[in-house]
Protein backbone atom coordinates (compact mmCIF):
# COMPACT_ATOMS: atom_id res chain seq x y z
CA UNK A 1 0.00 0.00 0.00
CA UNK A 2 2.74 2.51 0.76
CA UNK A 3 2.88 5.82 2.17
CA UNK A 4 0.45 7.20 -0.71
CA UNK A 5 -1.78 4.65 -0.29
CA UNK A 6 -1.64 5.20 3.51
CA UNK A 7 -2.12 9.02 3.21
CA UNK A 8 -5.42 8.09 0.49
CA UNK A 9 -7.12 5.32 3.00
CA UNK A 10 -7.07 7.59 5.80
CA UNK A 11 -8.30 10.59 3.79
CA UNK A 12 -11.40 9.16 2.41
CA UNK A 13 -12.11 6.66 5.56
CA UNK A 14 -11.62 8.97 8.58
CA UNK A 15 -14.46 7.20 10.03
CA UNK A 16 -12.79 3.88 9.95
CA UNK A 17 -8.88 4.52 10.86
CA UNK A 18 -8.11 6.41 14.37
CA UNK A 19 -4.67 7.71 12.78
CA UNK A 20 -2.51 7.39 10.87
CA UNK A 21 1.53 6.96 10.08
CA UNK A 22 2.67 7.76 6.58
CA UNK A 23 6.72 7.47 5.78
CA UNK A 24 8.35 9.02 2.61
CA UNK A 25 4.72 9.02 0.95
CA UNK A 26 6.48 11.42 -1.88
CA UNK A 27 2.99 11.53 -3.96
CA UNK A 28 0.85 12.19 -0.34
CA UNK A 29 0.97 16.47 -1.93
CA UNK A 30 -1.35 15.51 -4.10
CA UNK A 31 -4.41 13.29 -2.19
CA UNK A 32 -6.64 14.26 -5.01
CA UNK A 33 -5.72 11.23 -7.30
CA UNK A 34 -7.79 9.48 -10.06
CA UNK A 35 -8.76 6.18 -9.64
CA UNK A 36 -5.20 5.36 -7.20
CA UNK A 37 -3.22 6.33 -10.79
CA UNK A 38 -0.77 9.94 -9.49
CA UNK A 39 -2.64 12.48 -11.52
CA UNK A 40 -0.67 15.16 -13.92
CA UNK A 41 1.07 17.24 -11.14
CA UNK A 42 4.56 17.85 -8.68
CA UNK A 43 5.37 16.02 -5.65
CA UNK A 44 5.08 19.49 -4.50
CA UNK A 45 1.51 20.41 -5.28
CA UNK A 46 -0.91 21.48 -3.06
CA UNK A 47 -2.78 18.87 -1.28
CA UNK A 48 -6.80 18.90 -2.66
CA UNK A 49 -9.04 20.08 -0.54
CA UNK A 50 -10.20 16.54 0.83
CA UNK A 51 -7.08 16.68 3.86
CA UNK A 52 -10.37 18.49 5.42
CA UNK A 53 -11.49 15.27 5.66
CA UNK A 54 -8.61 14.60 8.89
CA UNK A 55 -9.57 16.95 10.61
CA UNK A 56 -9.60 14.80 14.02
CA UNK A 57 -7.33 12.12 12.83
CA UNK A 58 -3.77 12.57 13.83
CA UNK A 59 -1.05 11.74 11.17
CA UNK A 60 2.43 11.47 11.68
CA UNK A 61 4.50 12.23 8.86
CA UNK A 62 7.92 11.09 8.36
CA UNK A 63 10.59 12.13 5.15
CA UNK A 64 14.03 12.26 3.90
CA UNK A 65 16.51 14.55 2.29
CA UNK A 66 17.43 12.14 -0.83
CA UNK A 67 13.82 10.92 -1.13
CA UNK A 68 10.59 11.17 -3.99
CA UNK A 69 9.73 13.91 -1.21
CA UNK A 70 13.21 15.83 -1.77
CA UNK A 71 13.46 17.55 2.04
CA UNK A 72 9.91 16.58 3.01
CA UNK A 73 8.70 19.28 0.68
CA UNK A 74 5.29 18.10 0.90
CA UNK A 75 4.76 16.69 4.00
CA UNK A 76 5.42 20.18 5.56
CA UNK A 77 2.65 20.98 3.27
CA UNK A 78 0.51 18.23 4.19
CA UNK A 79 1.64 18.94 8.03
CA UNK A 80 0.53 22.69 7.92
CA UNK A 81 -2.88 22.45 6.27
CA UNK A 82 -3.28 19.44 9.35
CA UNK A 83 -2.17 22.78 11.73
CA UNK A 84 -5.01 24.83 9.95
CA UNK A 85 -7.77 22.71 11.10
CA UNK A 86 -6.33 22.19 14.34
CA UNK A 87 -5.75 18.26 14.49
CA UNK A 88 -2.54 16.89 15.76
CA UNK A 89 -0.07 16.27 13.50
CA UNK A 90 3.94 15.19 13.35
CA UNK A 91 6.60 15.50 10.95
CA UNK A 92 10.03 14.00 11.28
CA UNK A 93 12.66 14.60 8.43
CA UNK A 94 15.32 12.67 8.49
CA UNK A 95 18.56 15.36 7.18
CA UNK A 96 20.86 11.96 5.96
CA UNK A 97 18.53 9.36 5.40
CA UNK A 98 16.91 8.00 2.11
CA UNK A 99 14.11 5.71 0.98
CA UNK A 100 14.68 3.05 3.40
CA UNK A 101 12.78 1.14 5.59
CA UNK A 102 14.89 2.17 8.15
CA UNK A 103 13.23 5.77 9.13
CA UNK A 104 9.88 2.91 10.12
CA UNK A 105 12.23 1.59 12.78
CA UNK A 106 13.46 5.29 14.16
CA UNK A 107 10.05 6.56 14.81
CA UNK A 108 8.54 3.75 16.21
CA UNK A 109 9.29 6.73 19.73
CA UNK A 110 6.43 9.24 18.12
CA UNK A 111 4.20 6.14 16.49
CA UNK A 112 3.39 4.86 19.75
CA UNK A 113 2.52 7.43 21.97
CA UNK A 114 0.75 8.83 19.06
CA UNK A 115 -1.70 5.11 18.73
CA UNK A 116 -2.07 5.21 22.29
CA UNK A 117 -3.54 8.54 22.33
CA UNK A 118 -5.51 7.72 19.51
CA UNK A 119 -9.18 7.51 21.16
CA UNK A 120 -12.05 8.67 20.11
CA UNK A 121 -15.64 9.17 20.36
CA UNK A 122 -18.03 6.41 19.45
CA UNK A 123 -19.96 9.09 17.46
CA UNK A 124 -18.46 12.12 16.22
CA UNK A 125 -19.78 15.37 17.23
CA UNK A 126 -18.88 16.84 13.58
CA UNK A 127 -17.99 15.50 10.37
CA UNK A 128 -16.64 16.54 7.45
CA UNK A 129 -15.99 14.98 4.39
CA UNK A 130 -14.59 16.17 0.50
CA UNK A 131 -14.92 13.59 -2.28
CA UNK A 132 -14.68 12.89 -5.98
CA UNK A 133 -16.47 10.47 -7.72
CA UNK A 134 -13.98 9.30 -9.75
CA UNK A 135 -12.61 7.38 -6.68
CA UNK A 136 -15.36 5.09 -7.70
CA UNK A 137 -14.64 1.55 -7.93
CA UNK A 138 -18.30 0.02 -9.26
CA UNK A 139 -19.63 -1.26 -5.66
CA UNK A 140 -16.65 0.77 -3.77
CA UNK A 141 -18.16 4.46 -3.14
CA UNK A 142 -17.12 6.95 -1.21
CA UNK A 143 -19.66 8.92 -0.07
CA UNK A 144 -20.22 9.72 3.15
CA UNK A 145 -18.30 9.70 6.78
CA UNK A 146 -19.99 8.42 10.04
CA UNK A 147 -23.70 9.53 10.15
CA UNK A 148 -23.43 11.98 6.89
CA UNK A 149 -23.47 9.65 4.52
CA UNK A 150 -24.91 9.29 0.26
CA UNK A 151 -23.15 12.36 -0.73
CA UNK A 152 -23.92 13.29 -4.21
CA UNK A 153 -22.13 15.75 -6.35
CA UNK A 154 -24.42 18.34 -8.22
CA UNK A 155 -25.11 18.04 -11.65
CA UNK A 156 -22.36 18.37 -14.14
CA UNK A 157 -19.71 17.76 -11.00
CA UNK A 158 -17.55 14.93 -9.90
CA UNK A 159 -16.42 16.87 -6.53
CA UNK A 160 -18.38 18.09 -3.39
CA UNK A 161 -17.56 18.56 0.30
CA UNK A 162 -20.47 18.14 2.91
CA UNK A 163 -19.81 19.53 6.86
CA UNK A 164 -22.04 18.98 9.91
CA UNK A 165 -22.29 19.08 13.54
CA UNK A 166 -24.11 17.44 15.83
CA UNK A 167 -24.63 20.17 18.85
CA UNK A 168 -26.53 17.91 20.28
CA UNK A 169 -23.16 15.64 21.05
CA UNK A 170 -20.84 17.30 23.30
CA UNK A 171 -17.41 18.35 22.08
CA UNK A 172 -13.97 19.13 23.39
CA UNK A 173 -12.85 22.35 22.19
CA UNK A 174 -8.61 22.67 21.78
CA UNK A 175 -6.02 24.27 20.64
CA UNK A 176 -2.73 23.50 19.26
CA UNK A 177 0.82 23.72 20.37
CA UNK A 178 3.54 23.19 19.11
CA UNK A 179 7.10 21.90 20.11
CA UNK A 180 10.37 21.77 17.84
CA UNK A 181 13.12 18.74 18.57
CA UNK A 182 16.13 17.47 17.16
CA UNK A 183 17.98 14.14 17.69
CA UNK A 184 19.68 11.78 16.35
CA UNK A 185 23.51 11.07 14.75
CA UNK A 186 25.19 11.80 11.03
CA UNK A 187 27.33 8.86 12.34
CA UNK A 188 24.75 6.19 11.28
CA UNK A 189 22.38 8.94 9.23
CA UNK A 190 19.37 9.08 12.28
CA UNK A 191 19.53 12.73 12.62
CA UNK A 192 16.75 14.26 12.31
CA UNK A 193 14.53 17.58 12.95
CA UNK A 194 10.73 17.37 14.43
CA UNK A 195 8.03 19.08 14.59
CA UNK A 196 5.19 17.81 16.75
CA UNK A 197 1.82 19.98 17.01
CA UNK A 198 -0.71 18.36 20.27
CA UNK A 199 -4.12 19.62 21.38
CA UNK A 200 -4.86 20.50 24.84
CA UNK A 201 -8.13 21.46 26.14
CA UNK A 202 -9.36 24.77 26.23
CA UNK A 203 -13.10 24.31 26.98
CA UNK A 204 -16.60 22.86 25.67
CA UNK A 205 -18.47 23.69 23.12
CA UNK A 206 -22.03 24.27 24.14
CA UNK A 207 -25.00 21.70 23.73
CA UNK A 208 -28.34 22.22 22.23
CA UNK A 209 -30.91 20.11 20.13
CA UNK A 210 -29.69 21.18 16.66
CA UNK A 211 -27.55 20.42 14.03
CA UNK A 212 -25.39 22.94 11.36
CA UNK A 213 -24.78 21.79 7.90
CA UNK A 214 -22.58 23.23 5.04
CA UNK A 215 -22.85 21.58 1.55
CA UNK A 216 -20.21 22.56 -1.50
CA UNK A 217 -21.02 21.33 -5.04
CA UNK A 218 -23.80 18.51 -3.04
CA UNK A 219 -27.44 18.06 -4.72
CA UNK A 220 -28.06 15.71 -1.84
CA UNK A 221 -27.00 14.43 1.27
CA UNK A 222 -28.45 12.14 4.09
CA UNK A 223 -27.99 12.22 7.77
CA UNK A 224 -28.39 9.10 10.13
CA UNK A 225 -29.82 10.77 13.24
CA UNK A 226 -30.23 7.80 15.52
CA UNK A 227 -27.25 7.89 17.67
CA UNK A 228 -26.98 11.49 17.85
CA UNK A 229 -29.35 11.82 20.74
CA UNK A 230 -31.97 14.34 19.26
CA UNK A 231 -34.72 14.92 21.78
CA UNK A 232 -37.71 14.33 19.48
CA UNK A 233 -39.66 15.92 22.42
CA UNK A 234 -38.64 19.22 22.18
CA UNK A 235 -37.61 21.64 18.93
CA UNK A 236 -34.89 20.62 16.89
CA UNK A 237 -32.95 23.39 15.09
CA UNK A 238 -31.42 22.89 11.50
CA UNK A 239 -29.09 25.71 10.03
CA UNK A 240 -28.42 24.31 6.43
CA UNK A 241 -26.18 26.42 4.16
CA UNK A 242 -25.80 24.98 0.61
CA UNK A 243 -24.37 26.90 -2.93
CA UNK A 244 -27.14 25.00 -4.59
CA UNK A 245 -30.57 23.72 -4.07
CA UNK A 246 -30.23 20.42 -2.07
CA UNK A 247 -32.42 17.26 -0.78
CA UNK A 248 -31.37 16.51 2.94
CA UNK A 249 -32.91 13.26 3.99
CA UNK A 250 -33.23 12.43 7.59
CA UNK A 251 -33.25 8.96 9.07
CA UNK A 252 -32.86 6.80 11.99
CA UNK A 253 -35.50 8.29 13.76
CA UNK A 254 -39.66 8.23 13.91
CA UNK A 255 -40.07 11.94 12.68
CA UNK A 256 -43.68 11.68 11.69
CA UNK A 257 -45.25 13.40 14.34
CA UNK A 258 -42.95 16.44 13.72
CA UNK A 259 -44.11 19.44 11.74
CA UNK A 260 -41.48 21.08 9.73
CA UNK A 261 -40.90 25.01 9.27
CA UNK A 262 -38.82 27.05 7.24
CA UNK A 263 -38.12 25.10 4.96
CA UNK A 264 -40.07 22.56 2.12
CA UNK A 265 -39.97 19.11 3.06
CA UNK A 266 -41.45 15.71 2.02
CA UNK A 267 -42.01 12.38 3.65
CA UNK A 268 -40.52 9.17 2.51
CA UNK A 269 -41.49 5.93 4.06
CA UNK A 270 -40.40 6.70 7.81
CA UNK A 271 -38.24 9.37 6.80
CA UNK A 272 -38.02 13.32 5.86
CA UNK A 273 -36.57 14.89 3.03
CA UNK A 274 -35.97 18.54 3.95
CA UNK A 275 -35.46 20.79 0.63
CA UNK A 276 -33.31 23.74 1.54
CA UNK A 277 -32.65 26.62 -1.20
CA UNK A 278 -29.14 28.07 -1.94
CA UNK A 279 -27.68 30.09 0.59
CA UNK A 280 -29.12 29.94 4.11
CA UNK A 281 -32.07 27.98 5.59
CA UNK A 282 -33.10 28.18 9.01
CA UNK A 283 -35.40 25.23 9.68
CA UNK A 284 -37.02 23.63 12.80
CA UNK A 285 -38.99 20.05 13.53
CA UNK A 286 -41.16 20.90 16.48
CA UNK A 287 -43.90 18.29 18.36
CA UNK A 288 -47.18 18.74 17.70
CA UNK A 289 -48.95 21.75 19.75
CA UNK A 290 -45.05 23.15 20.34
CA UNK A 291 -44.88 26.21 18.64
CA UNK A 292 -41.45 25.84 15.83
CA UNK A 293 -40.32 29.33 16.94
CA UNK A 294 -38.30 29.89 13.50
CA UNK A 295 -35.65 32.07 14.77
CA UNK A 296 -35.30 31.33 18.09
CA UNK A 297 -32.26 28.93 19.17
CA UNK A 298 -33.64 25.45 20.27
CA UNK A 299 -32.93 24.74 23.68
CA UNK A 300 -30.63 22.29 25.12
CA UNK A 301 -30.43 18.56 25.00
CA UNK A 302 -31.12 16.79 28.11
CA UNK A 303 -27.54 15.17 28.17
CA UNK A 304 -26.06 13.98 31.50
CA UNK A 305 -23.00 15.87 32.60
CA UNK A 306 -20.80 12.66 32.71
CA UNK A 307 -21.20 13.04 28.68
CA UNK A 308 -20.01 16.79 28.36
CA UNK A 309 -16.17 15.93 27.48
CA UNK A 310 -17.07 12.00 25.76
CA UNK A 311 -19.25 10.91 24.07
CA UNK A 312 -21.08 7.45 24.97
CA UNK A 313 -23.10 5.29 22.47
CA UNK A 314 -26.69 6.19 24.33
CA UNK A 315 -29.07 6.69 21.73
CA UNK A 316 -31.48 9.80 22.01
CA UNK A 317 -31.67 11.09 25.32
CA UNK A 318 -34.71 11.12 27.64
CA UNK A 319 -37.70 14.23 27.22
CA UNK A 320 -36.95 16.75 30.04
CA UNK A 321 -39.56 16.92 32.64
CA UNK A 322 -42.38 19.07 32.32
CA UNK A 323 -43.49 19.56 29.34
CA UNK A 324 -41.96 19.65 25.87
CA UNK A 325 -40.35 23.47 25.70
CA UNK A 326 -39.30 23.31 29.39
CA UNK A 327 -35.93 24.92 30.46
CA UNK A 328 -33.22 24.15 28.89
CA UNK A 329 -30.30 21.72 30.13
CA UNK A 330 -27.35 23.35 29.36
CA UNK A 331 -23.86 21.56 29.06
CA UNK A 332 -20.85 23.94 29.18
CA UNK A 333 -19.12 23.80 26.63
CA UNK A 334 0.56 3.71 -10.24
CA UNK A 335 3.97 3.99 -10.97
CA UNK A 336 6.23 6.05 -9.55
CA UNK A 337 8.36 5.72 -6.13
CA UNK A 338 7.19 3.15 -3.09
CA UNK A 339 6.57 4.13 -0.51
CA UNK A 340 5.84 2.91 3.51
CA UNK A 341 2.78 3.77 5.72
CA UNK A 342 0.18 2.15 8.63
CA UNK A 343 -2.75 3.16 9.43
CA UNK A 344 -4.01 2.72 12.78
CA UNK A 345 -8.12 0.84 12.92
CA UNK A 346 -10.48 2.80 14.45
CA UNK A 347 -11.70 1.57 17.83
CA UNK A 348 -14.85 -0.48 18.31
CA UNK A 349 -17.55 -0.87 20.76
CA UNK A 350 -15.44 -3.43 23.17
CA UNK A 351 -11.64 -3.42 23.51
CA UNK A 352 -10.28 -4.50 19.88
CA UNK A 353 -6.61 -5.16 18.19
CA UNK A 354 -5.92 -2.13 16.01
CA UNK A 355 -3.45 -3.61 13.08
CA UNK A 356 -1.22 -1.23 11.50
CA UNK A 357 -1.14 -1.91 7.84
CA UNK A 358 2.90 -1.56 6.42
CA UNK A 359 4.19 -2.20 3.15
CA UNK A 360 6.93 -4.79 2.61
CA UNK A 361 10.14 -3.91 4.43
CA UNK A 362 13.27 -5.42 6.04
CA UNK A 363 12.79 -8.03 9.21
CA UNK A 364 13.97 -5.04 11.37
CA UNK A 365 10.49 -2.93 10.42
CA UNK A 366 8.78 -5.96 11.90
CA UNK A 367 9.45 -4.49 15.34
CA UNK A 368 6.67 -1.78 14.01
CA UNK A 369 4.64 -3.96 12.69
CA UNK A 370 4.74 -5.42 16.30
CA UNK A 371 3.93 -2.71 17.90
CA UNK A 372 1.17 -1.67 16.21
CA UNK A 373 -0.98 -4.34 17.76
CA UNK A 374 -2.26 -2.02 20.24
CA UNK A 375 -5.55 -1.98 22.08
CA UNK A 376 -8.01 0.45 21.28
CA UNK A 377 -11.84 1.46 23.18
CA UNK A 378 -14.22 3.74 22.12
CA UNK A 379 -14.51 6.77 24.46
Amino acid sequence: MGGFGATKMAVRHADVFADASVFVGGEEGDANVVNDRLADGTLTRAVAQVVGNLQDTPLLLGASAADADAGGAAASVLYEQLRMLGDEAHVKQYLAGTHEPAIIDLAVPQMVPQWRRAVRPAVPARVRYGFDTSWDFGALTDDGSAWLQDLRPSAGATQGTGSAEALTLPRTLTALTETPSTGGSPADRSIYVLRDSLRHPTGARAVSNALTLSLAGVRSATIDLAALRVDTSRRYCLDITGDSPAAVRLTGLRLSGLAVTGVPAARSGGDLVLQPPAGTTHAVLAPRGVPAGLGTPCPAAAVHASTAVRASTAGPAAPAAGSAESGPASVPGSAGPSTTGTIGTRSSALPTTGLGLLAPVSGAALLALALSLVWRRRA
